[in-house]
C-alpha cells in the first residue's frame, strides 16, 4: 500500500532497474493495463493493487486477466487492500498478515515473519505457513513446516493439463 520503495527491492534481490512502474488515476485503468501487460510475453511478472477490497475486479474482470495471463505465459498478482467476497477466477488466492518473529540471539526483533494462507487452490490443498525474509541470504525460510492438508470441500479436480 503506496509507493515502491527502491532500497527495499534491492534487499529483495529485485534491482529497480528492472522494474516498469505505472501508475493510474482509476481502479479500472489498472485492470486495463494489467491486461495488456500479461499479453506481453516480455515480462515475467504483472503485479497491480487496487484500493479496498478491490470490488471493480469481479468474475468477468478476473477471467479476462486469468484468459491474458494463458496468452502471454506470465504471472499475474491482484493485490487487495483487504479480503474480497468475490468470486474469483484466479488459480489461487493467498491472504499475507504479518507474524510475530522469533527473537534473535540477543533477545531483539528478529527477522520480518509473514502469515501466508492458501485459501483457494484449484489444483490441489490450501494451507497455512509462517515464513521469515532473511536478508543476508536474500531468502524466506519456514519458520512452520506444516504440509497443506487435502482440501475435503469438493469432491472432483479440474485435471492439470499441459499443452504442447
Amino acid at each position: 500500500n503506496g509507493d515502491i520503495y527502491g532500497l527495499g527491492c534491492d534487499l529483495f534481490g529485485l534491482p529497480t532497474r528492472q522494474l516498469l512502474l505505472l501508475k493510474v488515476a482509476r481502479p479500472r485503468d489498472a485492470l486495463w493495463a494489467m491486461e495488456e501487460a500479461l499479453k506481453c510475453r516480455a515480462l515475467a511478472c504483472v503485479i497491480a493493487e487496487l484500493p479496498k477490497d478491490g470490488s471493480i475486479a469481479d468474475l468477468t474482470a478476473t477471467r479476462r486477466l486469468t484468459l491474458a495471463a494463458r496468452e502471454g505465459g506470465g504471472f499475474g498478482f491482484l493485490l487487495r487492500h483487504r479480503p474480497s467476497p468475490l468470486t474469483s477466477s484466479a488459480e489461487t488466492r493467498w491472504e499475507v498478515a504479518a507474524a510475530p518473529s522469533r527473537p534473535d540471539q540477543f533477545g531483539g526483533l528478529g527477522r520480518t515473519a509473514f502469515t501466508l494462507s492458501l485459501t483457494k487452490n484449484r489444483r490441489g490443498p490450501t494451507g497455512r505457513w509462517i515464513i521469515a525474509w532473511d536478508h543476508h541470504e536474500r531468502a524466506f525460510s519456514a519458520l512452520s513446516l506444516g504440509v497443506a492438508e487435502a482440501a475435503f470441500d469438493r469432491s472432483d479436480r479440474t485435471p492439470l493439463v499441459h499443452a504442447g
